[in-house]
C-alpha cells in the first residue's frame, strides 16, 4: 500500500520541556494608562519644578562626564606639546 504525502500537513513534535512560561496573554498585571496630553500640556508648578530639577541634575551629569574625559585624555599631545583634547567653549547655562 502507497503512503501519500501532502504538503503543509506536518505533524507537530512531542515536546520536551514541558514546563509552562507566562506570556503576554497570562500577565497578572493591570495595563497601565498614561495622561493623553503631551508633556508641554501640563502647567501643574510641581511638574514643571520637578522638570526642571531633572533638567539640571542631566546638565551637572553630563558637565561632570565632559570634565573627567578631558581629565582622562590630558596626556594626548602633539608634536609640539600642546594638548589635542581640549575644551573649546559651551554655552551658558539656562536662566533657572
Amino acid at each position: 500500500m502507497k503512503k501519500a504525502a501532502y504538503f503543509g500537513c506536518v505533524q507537530p513534535r512531542p515536546a520536551l520541556n514541558t514546563r509552562e512560561y507566562a506570556t503576554m496573554a497570562h500577565a497578572t498585571a493591570d495595563s497601565l494608562t498614561f495622561p493623553s496630553q503631551p508633556h508641554a500640556a501640563i502647567d501643574d508648578p510641581l511638574t514643571q519644578m520637578l522638570r526642571q530639577g531633572a533638567q539640571r541634575l542631566i546638565m551637572q551629569a553630563v558637565e561632570a562626564e565632559v570634565q573627567a574625559w578631558i581629565a582622562d585624555h590630558a596626556h594626548v599631545l602633539d608634536e609640539q606639546g600642546h594638548r589635542q583634547v581640549v575644551r573649546n567653549g559651551h554655552a551658558s547655562p539656562p536662566p533657572w
